[in-house]
């Protein structure tokens, strides 16, 4: 599983960088002893497990790309495993979607993702963090994105991110099928 974030401390706590709150809290979940570790070979923050592996580019989002690819190289993934995790503009906040095998819709990390690898089939968990109407044509989506959460968003952020991880923490240890619940719909389309 990959976070995508911006690696930058000043964007630690943004829109942007949810997936790597989420992997966060899924580590603290599923492997509480371990902490993340940097591999200069694929340029990530890492944690494996006998089952796992989950990772953090050390790059800016646009060119998380590169830095999967190498991971997938690295550790000779199958394409089919990959798992990204982001936030995502098209979602109400806090609404979660996993799917397969869709385009970017916009999102550059993603975007760089499906450069590098040449192919877009793998597993998204796409994290809502809502669009707001005042930025609806203004080209202001990048500033929104790398902007923090608000008040109102940190209340339910916690929720939202132990939600997520806890999805992700039943993926690892059953099917991926069987990750329901009442704010995720999983689409293969």
């Amino acid at each position: 599983m990959v976070g995508l974030g911006n690696y930058q401390e000043e964007y630690h706590n943004s829109r942007h960088n949810v997936g790597f709150l989420v992997l966060d809290k899924l580590r603290f979940q599923i492997s509480p002893n371990k902490d993340w570790q940097k591999n200069s070979h694929t340029g990530c923050l890492e944690v494996r497990g006998k089952d796992f592996l989950l990772a953090k580019p050390q790059t800016f989002m646009n060119l998380s790309g590169q830095v999967v690819k190498k991971l997938v190289n690295f550790y000779k993934l199958d394409i089919n495993n990959l798992l990204l995790v982001h936030d995502d503009l098209d979602l109400k906040f806090g609404e979660i979607k996993i799917n397969k095998n869709q385009g970017p819709a916009g999102h550059h990390g993603v975007e760089s993702v499906v450069e590098a690898l040449k192919t877009k089939n793998f597993w998204r968990v796409r994290v809502g963090i809502g669009r707001p109407e005042k930025i609806k044509g203004e080209g202001r989506e990048a500033d929104f994105v790398l902007e923090k959460f608000s008040q109102e968003e940190k209340k339910h952020l916690g929720e939202i991110v132990n939600e997520t991880a806890g999805l992700l923490s039943l993926a690892i240890e059953k099917e991926a099928g069987e990750i329901r619940g009442k704010r995720v719909v999983i689409s293969n389309q």
